[in-house]
Formats: C-alpha cells, sequence, structure tokens
C-alpha cells in the first residue's frame, strides 16, 4: 500500500494538488490505507523517519510472495512491490529507512513529500501570515482541492 500510495499522491502532487491533502482524500476513499491515514501525515509529512529498515520489509514482502506461489496464486502486485523496494536497497543499503521508497517518487516526479507541513507552514509564513490566517488558509486550501478532486479536473 505504501509504494501505491507514495505514487498516488505523488501523481496528486505533480497535478498541483497539496499532497497532505491527497492523502486525507484518499484515506476517506475506498483506497483508504494505514500509509495514508498514518505513516505518511505523522511521518512522510513531517520529514520524520519510520525507523524500520527496508531489508525488514523486503523480507515479509518475500514471504508473502513465497506463500503466494505454494499456494499457486498469482502475486502480481506482491511481485511488484517486491522489486520497487529492491531500488533504494541497491541506491542507499539494506538498512535505509522505510521512508525512502516514498522519496523514490518524489525523486521520479519531482515533488516534495517529506516535511510538507513545514514546507506549508513556512510558505504562509514567508507571506506575513498569522496563525489564525494559516488556518483559514490551509483550510480554504483543502477545501478547493477537495472539491477540484471530486470533479476530477484539477490543473
Amino acid at each position: 500500500c505504501a509504494a501505491a500510495s507514495a505514487e498516488a499522491i505523488s501523481v496528486c502532487a505533480k497535478a498541483g494538488i497539496d499532497p497532505r491533502v491527497a492523502a486525507d482524500i484518499i484515506g476517506k476513499s475506498g483506497g483508504t490505507n494505514h500509509a495514508v491515514t498514518t505513516k505518511f501525515p505523522n511521518l512522510l509529512f513531517k520529514g520524520k523517519q519510520f525507523n524500520f529498515a527496508l531489508n525488514l520489509m523486503e523480507k515479509d514482502i518475500g514471504l508473502f510472495n513465497k506463500a503466494a506461489k505454494e499456494a499457486n496464486v498469482p502475486a502480481f502486485f506482491g511481485n511488484t512491490t517486491a522489486q520497487i523496494w529492491k531500488i533504494p536497497m541497491a541506491e542507499l543499503g539494506e538498512t535505509a529507512d522505510w521512508m525512502e521508497v516514498p522519496r523514490l517518487y518524489e525523486k521520479w516526479a519531482d515533488v516534495n513529500l517529506s516535511g510538507a507541513d513545514a514546507e506549508a507552514l513556512r510558505d504562509l509564513g514567508n507571506a506575513g501570515s498569522g496563525v489564525s490566517h494559516s488556518h483559514k488558509h490551509i483550510r480554504k486550501r483543502r477545501e478547493q482541492d477537495e472539491q477540484q478532486i471530486s470533479q476530477g479536473r484539477k490543473n
């Protein structure tokens, strides 16, 4: 779910949608998952690490793929996920943090997801906004993004 969510949120961010809003909307839809409701808002958008090594997750993905093979059940997503996990492991080593997977999509899409909360607050601060205005601005932007997503047309 994390890789698929990072991919979806990166596409949204590239289209100009606030990644925090995209995660919130996905988290309230049929695409909801633990990554968008917990890991991204509490860790990725705050610029924090997950403190879980890539090789440990790769092991779990491998166990799933092995079970699927033994049961003679196709595991298209499991196998694709295993391949995605190998990329940051090859670039940064097996013990690199799990958050390197979403960062791959940041790099590929040329967007910023890591630290998105701090970036939004910094942007508001640079505009000379006060705290109460900042909250209103964020809420208004979120409402606009949600409306445009629901209409299927965000430029």
